[in-house]
């Protein structure tokens, strides 16, 4: 698998490109950086469009899919949180109800909701950020009640809406499954939007930077 997210310290614990790396061994940007120093800026534009197309493509997603859920900590970890498939723009995880994450009132507590969507839209934006992004934090949410559930399972899908240099928008639908009738239709249960501001690299000690080529990533 190709390295291809910051060398640093992430939501993940140790980043996703540490870990890559250590299977692949390799960068692809060293090259290519000094090529499209030579470039128009439109050609360049273009150049790191095709290869970002490229990029998603050759990557392996199966694999990156368990690193994902090798490395879920805190709060998605304590509710249940799995992410069950990803690609660029597109995850989807699922949460098991259990007691805990019921409301007072016996039904689903609003919160388990909303922390199962925001967190899948979080994932989503960590595997997609632009290259000159290294992490991400939600600015902005809503969301809209539609139903709730009492057993089995819930399951978000996670789209990136709006992709941009400083901030991503991402869609969210999350419904209820049950476990004992799979052939059952889900049923929605939220829709969910959200804003992620993203992060560039601080600065800092030349020590503690990230290289040239460990600051790249395919969006």
């Amino acid at each position: 698998m190709q390295a291809f997210l910051c060398g640093t310290r992430s939501l993940l614990g140790l980043s996703l490109r540490q870990c890559e790396k250590r299977v692949s061994g390799q960068s692809r940007y060293g090259v290519a950086s000094t090529a499209r120093g030579r470039q128009s800026p439109e050609q360049a534009a273009h150049s790191r469009r095709e290869q970002r197309k490229q990029e998603h493509s050759e990557r392996d997603w199966g694999s990156l899919l368990a690193l994902l859920n090798e490395r879920i900590t805190g709060l998605p970890q304590l509710l249940g949180f799995r992410v069950d498939h990803v690609e660029h723009g597109r995850l989807v995880a699922s949460l098991p109800i259990k007691p805990s994450l019921l409301a007072g009132n016996g039904y689903l507590h609003a919160g388990t909701v909303v922390t199962l969507a925001d967190t899948a839209c979080g994932y989503g934006c960590y595997v997609s950020l632009p290259p000159e992004r290294v992490n991400f934090a939600t600015v902005q949410l809503s969301s809209q009640f539609l139903g709730t559930a009492l057993t089995g399972e819930l399951e978000v899908e996670a789209w990136l809406r709006h992709a941009g240099k400083s901030t991503q928008v991402w869609d969210a639908e999350v419904r209820s499954r049950a476990t004992s009738e799979p052939s059952r239709t889900a049923q929605t249960i939220a829709l969910f939007r959200c804003t992620q501001l993203l992060l560039e690299a601080k600065s800092g000690p030349k020590s503690e930077r990230p290289s040239d080529n460990e600051t790249y990533a395919a969006s």
